[in-house]
């Protein structure tokens, strides 16, 4: 029996579908790379958009918050988490923003201490998020201007020059 590892893409509901499914290609190609180079253990990785599993399962678990609770922190019917880790794209930087479903997803992964990683599309590489805090940005659409947006910061490297001279420079 070959293990499975699910990651979950998160992606912002507003994004065109022919972007999600090109950062799911871009993702898997990554993995399956891996995987032919034995960097990931021989695990099996399942990658899944948000998009698909809020549509699929959302309803029956009651909706938006308990949604974000099960892909959080959920598991199986095998007893085994119902996602391993949680990758949100970026397409502008290490400084991005994100919804409020998102952050809730990330502050509770990062909770329970599963991995929370931003993928640098176009660079290939994928770094650990550690934080996602409230930007203080509100977004005004219509009559709506209660959405919550929230910045992930995303973890500096010791001895990575390219920070080390940005902040040298700033002080």
């Amino acid at each position: 029996m070959s293990y499975v590892r699910r990651y979950l893409v998160l992606n912002d509901r507003r994004e065109e579908d022919e972007v999600i499914d090109e950062n799911l290609r871009a993702l898997k190609d990554l993995y399956s790379g891996l995987n032919r180079t034995g960097d990931h253990l021989g695990a099996e990785v399942e990658i899944v958009a948000s998009r698909d599993d809020f549509a699929k399962r959302a309803a029956g678990l009651g909706g938006y918050l308990p949604w974000c609770r099960d892909v959080a922190m959920g598991e199986t019917f095998d007893y085994e988490p119902r996602y391993h880790a949680f990758i949100r794209v970026l397409r502008t930087g290490a400084t991005f923003y994100v919804g409020r479903a998102n952050c809730d997803i990330m502050n509770m992964a990062i909770s329970v201490r599963k991995p929370v990683l931003a993928y640098l599309y176009g660079i290939g590489k994928l770094i650990p998020i550690v934080a996602v805090v409230d930007s203080g940005i509100r977004d005004k659409k219509g009559y709506r201007d209660f959405v919550k947006y929230a910045l992930v910061v995303v973890e500096r490297r010791v001895g990575d020059k390219e920070h080390e001279e940005a902040d040298s420079d700033s002080s």
